[in-house]
């Protein structure tokens, strides 16, 4: 009889002041999310803020308790800014999405999906003295 093993990564789950909170690196970009879950604490409060209620989102995420869905609200009212900073980052990209991935190391694969390609240190050095070169070029056109 053949044994079944498991092939998941152990992650290190980093632990917040909030018993439902977590941030995992690897996991959303290490932000905050709801233990248990890859639902990010900025996706609760987008939807806290547009008005639905706490009942909505467990209709809509019936994995997720009343008591995980208020830990993602209490975190967001004690790390608003960082929330905040958050949810309009992503309305940026929804709203922008082309200039975002452009900015961000996403190309186009052989079948037109964006794929992130992280930058190399040769790449970023290339990239930096591309810029300095430009700004020098620009000074010496204006005469400054």
């Amino acid at each position: 009889m053949a044994t079944k093993t498991s092939t998941k990564r152990k992650r290190k789950v980093i632990r917040t002041e909030h018993p439902h909170i977590t941030r995992i690196p690897g996991v959303r970009g290490g932000e905050p999310v709801i233990e248990g879950s890859t639902i990010s604490v900025w996706i609760i409060a987008g939807l806290h803020l547009k008005g639905d209620t706490v009942e909505d989102m467990v209709g809509m995420y019936p994995r997720l308790s009343h008591a995980k869905i208020h830990d993602a609200l209490s975190y967001y009212y004690d790390h608003q800014t960082e929330i905040d900073n958050e949810l309009a980052e992503q309305e940026y990209v929804h709203q922008h999405p082309v200039e975002f991935m452009a900015t961000h190391n996403f190309k186009p694969d052989e079948r037109g999906f964006f794929r992130y390609h992280p930058p190399t240190k040769k790449v970023e050095a290339l990239e930096t003295k591309r810029a300095k070169t430009a700004k020098a070029k620009g000074t010496r056109r204006n005469g400054r």
